[in-house]
């Protein structure tokens, strides 16, 4: 087992790809800071447009990271890091906030906005935003943490009996990168688990 400790203070991982490298974010005295660790050494990330810290979540097998930075007075944002270059995501639909958890190998980016109905998910793919939100879910109860290669997203939701997983799966495979563009339309939801 490896122990990761990025900076003194606390530590959190929460991604990792096939070679290896892992993402997340440690606090310090002077907020919060994404990472990236790749054996042995972390690199440290910091939204230049972060007021209040970065937090990072997903990385995929190029090395591209997702995350969330907070603005000053602006609430949350997400961001895609890739090579020194960071990108922000704001849902067009977000009044309170956009953060992203997951990256896939093709590129697409899952993850949460809110606004006055509450908190729905979201695929976002070179410049459009598909949102997700599970038809028999109390409205702005859905909550997106990851998408795999195959576009398949996982969250939670609650309804009347409680909280319970979801996979949202395309229906139609293999998965062109242009398929979230076709709208959430084409978007089934299947293996609906509750959590007990």
């Amino acid at each position: 087992m490896l122990s990761l400790n990025a900076k003194p203070g606390t530590t959190e991982a929460y991604g990792i790809n096939a070679t290896g490298q892992v993402t997340g974010f440690f606090s310090n005295g002077t907020g919060y800071h994404g990472f990236v660790y790749n054996g042995g050494i972390y690199t440290t990330l910091d939204d230049p447009n972060a007021a209040f810290g970065t937090l990072a979540f997903g990385i995929n097998a190029a090395g591209v990271v997702t995350g969330y930075y907070f603005g000053n007075g602006t609430g949350e944002h997400g961001f895609v890091y890739n090579g020194g270059t960071y990108t922000t995501l704001d849902d067009p639909n977000a009044t309170s906030g956009t953060t992203a958890f997951g990256v896939n190998d093709a590129g697409l980016v899952a993850g949460n906005f809110s606004n006055g109905t509450g908190n729905h998910g979201f695929v976002y793919n070179g410049g459009t935003y598909t949102t997700l939100d599970v038809p028999n879910a109390k409205p702005g109860t859905t909550f997106v943490s990851g998408i795999n290669d195959a576009g398949q997203v996982t969250g939670t939701f609650s309804n009347s009996t409680g909280y319970h997983g979801f996979v949202a799966s395309p229906n139609t495979l293999p998965i062109p990168a242009a398929f979230w563009l076709s709208g959430s339309a084409l978007v089934s939801l299947i293996g609906l688990a509750r959590r007990r």
